[in-house]
């Protein structure tokens, strides 16, 4: 086989098998005993959202809460775009996205969703996913996203991944969605769990910034957050933050070395 001949089928099986998902992303979070104490309490927890693309109206970014690590410096695995979900219900600002029906995902790949569940449907654009919906009589548009796995290492994966972002799919259309871009905002807060929207320009950066009604969802009514770092992790891991006490976020880099 030629060397020409080898490259087009390394790069077709990287695309059509599993093996061609994104590998994990990886940071590491550092929260020293006075930080964690602090935390414990004030009942806060560790919360993390991907920003880009966003929600539709740029409006609303999905959070995914972690529990606090136990130790001191723990590896953060990001396992993005894992799956194509629907949701029967429709979300409001404060809500909850809670995924009704989901299929494993893979970029440049189609989907159709006919009403219950959602099936592969063939070669979709490189680097995008597609979702048609097809619609059953008296359909009503549904609200569908991306989700994927986000866990501390020492803990392992969950059983099922958490919604990273939603849009809205329209009756007989088909919907272009890119990728979800490895850039995270990374605070604490309280009264937030897996699935919530919180409003984006609410959220508040702790350092200048890398560039007929539907049912709906129940929305919480007690809840509060940090200031974000906002983060572009990498499959090595070579990027770290530390949760600042004095500035209550976190920041960049390990804690500092002390004499």
């Amino acid at each position: 086989m030629s060397v020409y001949r080898l490259r087009i089928a390394l790069l077709a099986w990287f695309l059509l098998s599993p093996a061609g998902m994104a590998a994990p992303l990886q940071l590491t979070l550092a929260v020293n005993d006075e930080a964690r104490q602090f935390l414990i309490d004030t009942g806060q927890q560790i919360i993390v959202v991907l920003p880009e693309p966003s929600s539709p109206n740029e409006a609303m970014v999905v959070a995914v809460a972690l529990e606090l690590p136990l130790v001191d410096s723990a590896e953060l695995i990001l396992e993005l775009d894992r799956e194509l979900y629907v949701s029967n219900q429709w979300v409001l600002p404060l809500g909850e996205v809670v995924m009704s029906a989901s299929h494993s995902a893979q970029t440049g790949r189609a989907y159709r969703f006919d009403g219950r569940s959602i099936s592969e449907d063939g070669a979709g654009l490189p680097g995008y996913l597609s979702l048609y919906f097809d619609a059953p009589p008296n359909a009503r548009p549904v609200q569908a996203g991306l989700a994927g796995f986000v866990y501390w290492k020492v803990a392992g994966r969950a059983e099922h991944p958490s919604p990273l972002r939603y849009f809205t799919a329209q009756r007989m259309q088909t919907q272009i969605v890119a990728s979800t871009e490895p850039l995270l905002w990374v605070f604490v807060g309280s009264g937030i769990g897996n699935g919530s929207t919180l409003p984006r320009a609410l959220l508040r950066p702790a350092a200048p910034v890398l560039t007929s009604a539907p049912r709906v969802a129940a929305r919480r009514t007690s809840l509060q957050f940090g200031r974000y770092a906002a983060v572009k992790p990498s499959a090595g891991n070579t990027t770290i933050l530390h949760f600042d006490l004095a500035l209550g976020a976190f920041v960049e880099g390990p804690y500092p070395q002390t004499p």
